[in-house]
């Protein structure tokens, strides 16, 4: 080991030795520990009987004196990946951008990172690139430096399981019970790093019902245009996160305070700015998303895109044709030219395009109706999506009530009453 590494390590070990834990006093706090997975515990007490420092640490934490049931387990310690590996038969070791360790159980993975510290030169382990994005991430530090490098204090709380301390550095749990959200650090300077925590912010205010703090909204504001320094993949799954939380209403009600749905949707917004009423195929696809959530029903991102995408086809669909093509040909020429404009902005998988593409033609035959085509229909793979879209154009008034009303009684009739419907159809 080269002498420099022996001492850095030396003086490491002694700074942790040196850190005084904040600890939160147990009289203001309860955790239910039936509420942590058992793996969890298994985990942390496996790190704490060979010598390592383990902790809850997150959104786990968070959740956990919320009283709500931690969706995902992290850990944080002061084992490096490597020795993670080596103590662990079921891990996996991910990540160039951030390295990590997964300790995979069935059909649960518990996530274990490092305690990294802020990385205050450029190098092989810590790199930002010219919008001084983090692109790198992975000098080592102790648990002090861990937490002021995480996003938002409500997020930067360690939990103890096994001795039932909560540690706090950042004062994160009392902004947890003012129920505040507020950004560790600089503002101006944590969302250059990564403006992906701008988002983040958004979401995070919208599903917990926190308030976000005055410096921490301002900063969106200033900084908001550096989303576009994002990769475009990385957008999809933070849009995904945002609309599939539960609050899609909120949550785009937000992105249009901050002025991020304009930059993320561009062509979506311009048309809304000139025919408002085309906001309102949003509002009820949202508000169906977040009911079909709540009752535990399946979402897709395909859908979501088909309703933020439809004003745009309405529009583009309407315009005057000099050329005399098919409506079939018109519609299928505009869905590729709005899809491929909107990769532009946010990558879209190609097995979700051509959902999109599916549910975007089907609503043309839906409201046709013509000839034996509705048997034929009911048997599409794309058709109950699509009949679920007509519903909600239905409720928001862009189509007429008797359509989407006959889509539900045809469905659900019996083959000799579905024909009777079909020959009343065309008299």
């Amino acid at each position: 080991m080269p002498i420099k590494k022996f001492i850095r390590k030396i003086i490491n070990k002694k700074q942790a030795m040196q850190i005084k834990l904040p600890i939160v006093n147990k009289q203001d706090y309860q955790i239910l520990v039936d509420n942590i997975p058992q793996n969890a515990i298994n985990t942390l007490e496996k790190f704490h009987r060979s010598k390592y420092q383990a902790y809850l640490v997150g959104g786990s934490v968070r959740d956990l004196l919320l009283r709500i049931s931690p969706k995902d387990i992290d850990i944080a310690t002061d084992a490096t990946p490597e020795k993670i590996y080596k103590l662990f038969r079921n891990c996996r070791l991910i990540g160039k951008r951030f390295r990590l360790a997964h300790l995979l159980f069935n059909r649960s993975i518990i996530e274990v990172a490092t305690f990294r510290s802020e990385g205050q030169y450029q190098g092989k382990h810590h790199k930002k690139n010219n919008h001084g994005m983090i692109v790198r991430d992975n000098i080592y530090g102790n648990i002090e430096e861990d937490a002021w490098r995480r996003d938002f204090s409500i997020n930067s709380l360690y939990y103890d399981a096994v001795r039932n301390n909560l540690i706090d550095f950042t004062g994160g749990f009392a902004d947890i019970q003012k129920k505040l959200l507020r950004i560790i650090g600089v503002p101006d300077i944590r969302y250059r790093e990564d403006p992906v925590r701008m988002i983040r912010a958004i979401r995070f205010s919208a599903k917990l019902e926190f308030s976000i703090e005055k410096m921490t909204s301002q900063g969106i504001h200033h900084n908001k245009h550096l989303i576009t320094h994002v990769s475009t993949v990385r957008l999809f799954d933070e849009v995904i996160k945002l609309f599939h939380c539960g609050c899609a209403e909120k949550i785009y009600v937000l992105l249009n305070t901050y002025g991020f749905f304009k930059i993320l949707f561009p062509s979506t917004q311009q048309v809304i700015n000139h025919h408002p009423i085309q906001e309102r195929i949003l509002l009820y696809t949202f508000r169906s998303t977040d009911k079909r959530i709540k009752a535990n029903k399946p979402v897709t991102p395909a859908f979501l895109f088909v309703a933020i995408l439809w004003p745009v086809l309405q529009s583009e669909v309407n315009k005057p044709d000099t050329e005399q093509i098919s409506i079939t040909k018109k519609i299928d020429s505009s869905i590729r030219s709005i899809i491929a404009k909107q990769i532009e902005t946010i990558s879209i998988s190609k097995r979700f395009i051509r959902s999109i593409k599916e549910i975007f033609t089907l609503q043309n035959r839906l409201e046709r109706r013509r000839g034996k085509s509705p048997l034929s229909l009911l048997h599409h793979p794309r058709f109950r999506a699509a009949y679920d879209f007509l519903l909600i154009r239905a409720e928001s008034g862009e189509i007429e009530q008797n359509i989407a009303d006959w889509w539900t009684k045809f469905q659900e009739a019996d083959e000799p009453t579905q024909l009777e419907m079909l020959d009343e159809l065309h008299k």
